[in-house]
Formats: structure tokens, C-alpha cells, sequence
């Protein structure tokens, strides 16, 4: 009998997310999530199967690769998308699961000792923003929230440099017309007004971090417990965020193959595993 189900799961985004559900109880949820213009599960292949077979599901943990509109509409609005999901699906794991599964899988009761985030680019900022918005709301906030971890790779929560490299380039190149097109990218795909350095959401998020640290300090679910960098970045600005631990630099990777350690080896498949 296979260890794993592979699942489609929907959401409130329209394109389904997926998921490794372990047979038994697990001990763990693990969520991907991706960075802009990224998929779900493949910003993160071939490490995925790894995880999967070995060192996530294969060891008794749930993966689930989360999908969002990361081009087309605001981060906040993603952060909000996930901060729902998790709350209905955290409120009761094993009803979803069993009701979301192919294969006619029943599972026992699942409380998960941990859920862990592992977050590419854009993915860290939609993450940290849905799990402060969590942390505040006027009720009482989802108990799980204590008992989660941040990883983030190449995450973009000080800002992008791609954005002003290309809006200066457009200008230099065309223009006038040029600055007209960038600023029309920018109405379209709203995500990049977020992602420019010194942005008043990027500014606010560290700034609502820090706060909600100074009266819960260590919380994992605004302190991040690992952080790698790509030696070779060209996109993200690597500079530390609010009360994070010291990034970790991973040689000779780049914005997107930091995602994508081919070895179980590999330094950042090391780190992808840490929490696990």
C-alpha cells in the first residue's frame, strides 16, 4: 500500500494546489508556496520528490504546494486568500483531507505538532502578511498559530531590484513610451507595486512584524528560522528583515535554481529540510 495520496486540492485561488496527504496521521503540514510568475509544485522540482518520498511525506509529514494568482493581483489580497484557507482547513485537517482525497482515503484524527512554511520570493511576503493577519484578529487567533516555522528562500520581503531595474530600463530605452508601459505592467500585474524596494507594504509588513514581536517574542510565525540566499541573485534585495535569523548564502545558486537542489546533498536542500 503507497505511503502517500497525490491530491488536487481547491481553494479560493482558481488554480487548484496540491498535495502529498501521508495515509496515516501526520505529524506535521508542510505548504509551499511559490514566488511570483512561480507554480506551485514546479518552482520547487526536482526537491519536491525528494521531500516526498524521503524527507516529507515519506517521513510522516502532509505537503501541501499552494497556488496563487501571484501576477495579477495585489499581495494582500493573495495574503488574505491564504489566511482563509488555512483557517478552514486547520479548523478540522482531517475532515478535509478525507473529504478532498481520491482513493477513498479515511484517516484517523490529524493534530499537527508543527506547520511549516517553505517560501520562495513573493511566497515569504504573501505568507508573513497572512499569518500577521491571522495573529490579529479581533477573536482569538488559530491556536496552530504557536506551533508554526518560517524557511524562506530567496524571499523578496525587502523588495525587488528587478522592478527598478526595469523601470529604469524602459525609460532609458523608450522614454516617455517606455515609462507608460512599465507603469501599465505595474496596473496589470500589481504584485510588482508591493514588490519595490521601500514599498509602504513592504514597510508596514516589517514594521507590524517587529510589533507583534515585542509582545510575542521568538513567535514563529513572524520570525523566520531559516533564510537562504542565492550567491548569485539578480531579482531580490538581501538585506535582514525585522528579527529573522542571519541568512544563510547558498554558492553558486541563482533566484530560481536556489528552489531547485538536484542532490539530497545539495546545501539548499539541507536547508529545505532544517524544520522538517
Amino acid at each position: 500500500m503507497p505511503h502517500i495520496v497525490v491530491d488536487q486540492v481547491r481553494t479560493r485561488e482558481r488554480d487548484p494546489s496540491y498535495a502529498y496527504w501521508n495515509v496515516r496521521p501526520a505529524q506535521s503540514l508542510v505548504v509551499f508556496v511559490h514566488g511570483w510568475g512561480g507554480h506551485c509544485t514546479d518552482t520547487w522540482k526536482p526537491a519536491a520528490g525528494y521531500i516526498a518520498a524521503h524527507d516529507g511525506a515519506g517521513a510522516g509529514h502532509d505537503l501541501l504546494f499552494y497556488a496563487y494568482d501571484s501576477r495579477n493581483q495585489p499581495a494582500g489580497v493573495s495574503a488574505a486568500q491564504l489566511a482563509r484557507y488555512l483557517l478552514d482547513f486547520l479548523a478540522d485537517p482531517t475532515a478535509a483531507i478525507n473529504a478532498s482525497a481520491k482513493f477513498g482515503l479515511r484517516r484517523q484524527a490529524t493534530a499537527y505538532q508543527s506547520v511549516i512554511f517553505l517560501c520562495h520570493s513573493l511566497g515569504a511576503v504573501v505568507t508573513r502578511q497572512a499569518l500577521l493577519d491571522l495573529a490579529a484578529r479581533s477573536n482569538a487567533p488559530p491556536a496552530w498559530l504557536n506551533r508554526v516555522r518560517l524557511a524562506l528562500f530567496a524571499p523578496a520581503h525587502k523588495g525587488a531590484l528587478a522592478t527598478e531595474v526595469g523601470n529604469t530600463l524602459l525609460s532609458e530605452l523608450l522614454g516617455a513610451p517606455g515609462r507608460a508601459i512599465g507603469a501599465a505592467l505595474r496596473l496589470k500585474w500589481q504584485s510588482l507595486l508591493d514588490l519595490e524596494q521601500g514599498s509602504s507594504f513592504l514597510a508596514t509588513l516589517e514594521q507590524d512584524s517587529r510589533a507583534y514581536l515585542q509582545h510575542n517574542p521568538g513567535a514563529g510565525c513572524a520570525r523566520a528560522a531559516v533564510v537562504a540566499w542565492a550567491s548569485n541573485d539578480l531579482i531580490v534585495v538581501r538585506q535582514n528583515f525585522a528579527l529573522d535569523v542571519p541568512a544563510e548564502v547558498v554558492n553558486g545558486t541563482d533566484h530560481v535554481s536556489i528552489c531547485k537542489p538536484a542532490q539530497r546533498e545539495h546545501d539548499a536542500y539541507a536547508l529545505m529540510t532544517a524544520l522538517l
